[in-house]
């Protein structure tokens, strides 16, 4: 035990880079309902939009001090800022369409102006009027870049080292294997000024860093807190995060995925039938198997162009073979956690009518 606590004062964080991740401003409560409701007055403000589902402005400021028996002490704070707006598309002889947008920001300054996000959500819906069931087939499916960043979160999700340890993971026993495209790398970095994840050590007070969480392609570590490393009988990695009652647990900082091969026309233009996916419904994954099935809706894409809204539909196959035929545009956005391009599985089972 004394060597293992010798080990862990090793890893603990003793410099703390300045982040900026504690905004001085600190709105108050009109401010924010003021925000929201331009949010949805501007969406409604679309000929298109019949009703609003709602619109929210949040503001947090997190103060944690910790403190281990191995002689870490560490006090930090941190501020989190978020706007969205949800609203109704419909007309004439039409069903219903919801949808979205969000901004979330460490700095007030850096959220997306609330008639941005507004007139965004009221886009999205309109966009989804007028769709279809399209047969079965087996089909490209284009991710928009929102649904590609939830799809990838599969793949961080697979990577934690206490599902490793339990075998619950379907990338198990794929450490230093191909899961991914050779051209694919996944990069992990910490210390982003104003970064929705960054941070100078993990929730244990292991000092956090840089890292290729996919290098060419490979698997190249799991993610991991204190407990999860030493079952693995491997050094702790600085990935433990924590709630306030709760106990730690894996999870990356900010993650940013590259290998991209052309632009959001080039990786579209170069499918003659297929389906964009904009939204997806519910989470069907056996995290064991790695078998995927979930319900989508999008566009149809048609000698590469964007056709006729399509709903009702459900991709389907396995996380291994999907990420390994993955193919990225080089289009990913900052400002997220995870940032991922827009991403192109080239052969996936679509059910229809």
């Amino acid at each position: 035990r004394r060597q293992r606590q010798m080990c862990i004062r090793d890893r603990q964080a003793t410099t703390f880079p300045d982040l900026d991740l504690c905004d001085s401003f600190a709105p108050d409560t009109q401010k924010l309902l003021s925000l929201a409701k331009e949010a949805e007055q501007v969406a409604l403000d679309n000929p298109a939009i019949v009703n609003s589902d709602g619109a929210s402005a949040d503001y947090a400021l997190t103060q944690t001090y910790r403190q281990s028996t191995t002689g870490f002490e560490r006090e930090s704070a941190r501020t989190r800022f978020s706007l969205s707006a949800c609203v109704l598309a419909g007309g004439e002889n039409q069903s219903r369409e919801r949808d979205y947008d969000y901004s979330s920001a460490t700095y007030f300054e850096d959220l997306r102006a609330a008639k941005d996000v507004g007139a965004q959500a009221a886009a999205r819906a309109q966009n989804r009027l007028g769709a279809v069931k399209i047969a079965s087939a087996r089909m490209p499916v284009v991710l928009e870049q929102r649904v590609a960043r939830r799809f990838f979160g599969y793949f961080l999700e697979a990577i934690n080292g206490m599902a490793a340890v339990k075998k619950t993971t379907f990338l198990a026993d794929w450490l230093g294997k191909a899961v991914f495209a050779p051209q694919i790398s996944v990069f992990e970095d910490p210390f982003v000024p104003r970064g929705l994840a960054s941070r100078a050590c993990d929730a244990e007070g292991i000092a956090c860093q840089k890292r290729r969480l996919i290098e060419n392609g490979v698997l190249t570590t799991w993610l991991t807190d204190l407990n999860a490393a030493r079952r693995l009988n491997i050094a702790p990695t600085g990935h433990a995060g924590r709630g306030f009652g709760a106990m730690p647990h894996a999870s990356a900082s900010n993650v940013f995925v590259s290998g991209g091969q052309g632009t959001f026309e080039d990786l579209t233009g170069s499918v003659k039938r297929g389906l964009f996916v904009t939204d997806v419904i519910g989470n069907g994954l056996n995290a064991v198997t790695g078998d995927y099935s979930q319900g989508v809706s999008g566009r149809l894409i048609e000698n590469g162009r964007l056709t006729v809204p399509v709903r009702e539909m459900t991709i389907a196959g396995n996380l291994k073979d999907l990420f390994a035929q993955m193919i990225l545009a080089d289009d990913a956005q900052d400002g997220y956690a995870v940032s991922v391009p827009t991403a192109l599985l080239p052969d996936v089972s679509v059910s229809g009518k």
